[in-house]
């Protein structure tokens, strides 16, 4: 093993770990974190005292460096770029560092903004809008995209007994009705608070990744 390349703690008798185990695993050898702000990894190198950030592509290489050097826990004939790139995927929401600030910060949107409302509906990517532009407005962290839309279904359920789908129509830039995931019965309450009132639902942010209804 190259002296470099941190050790994995798997099952030596089966040889294999299927992706969830096989990314808890690489978390905890390379001390990964991933920074909501930049969305950028950090990981600590074996005998370093601080972390280091690290792109997606380097973290690629770094992933299929240690599994290749340990072939007993992970068998070279696994290591497939379309599996590599799974296990980046897993590893970014298992290396989320939200921090207790920005998911209060989340808690207290949901809870001063979003409403019920017979007849209303709101889109994951118009709530995202809203909350970013009220939480910078405030001076406060933003979670990312990912972590928002990770977080928020379960603050809907639990506040209002809603759940996500699939049904939400809206408007494309060509002028055709599209499905957005989103809420029925939920409906953005303005806030003199924030700078963009009921307009800051318009504001450009990363979309949430669609979902086959």
């Amino acid at each position: 093993m190259n002296a470099s390349t941190p050790p994995l703690n798997g099952s030596r008798s089966s040889g294999r770990l299927d992706d969830l185990q096989l990314s808890q695993t690489l978390k905890s050898a390379l001390g990964l974190r991933c920074s909501l702000q930049t969305g950028q990894f950090r990981f600590r190198a074996p005998g370093q005292p601080h972390d280091t950030e690290i792109s997606e592509e380097a973290l690629l290489v770094l992933v299929a460096t240690t599994l290749t050097a340990q072939p007993e826990i992970f068998p070279p004939s696994q290591i497939r770029p379309r599996r590599l790139k799974r296990i980046i995927h897993l590893l970014r929401a298992l290396c989320a560092d939200a921090g207790e600030d920005a998911v209060h910060g989340l808690r207290r949107f949901v809870e001063r903004r979003v409403v019920l409302q017979i007849g209303s509906d709101l889109t994951s990517g118009e709530a995202y809008a809203a909350y970013a532009a009220s939480a910078l407005h405030a001076g406060e962290s933003v979670l990312s995209p990912h972590e928002f839309y990770r977080r928020l279904p379960g603050l809907i359920k639990q506040r209002f007994g809603l759940s996500k789908r699939h049904v939400i129509l809206r408007l494309n830039s060509d002028g055709r009705l599209t499905k957005r995931n989103g809420w029925c019965g939920l409906h953005l309450n303005n806030d003199s608070s924030d700078t963009g009132d009921s307009d800051d639902t318009t504001l450009h942010f990363a979309p949430e990744p669609t979902q086959v209804s």
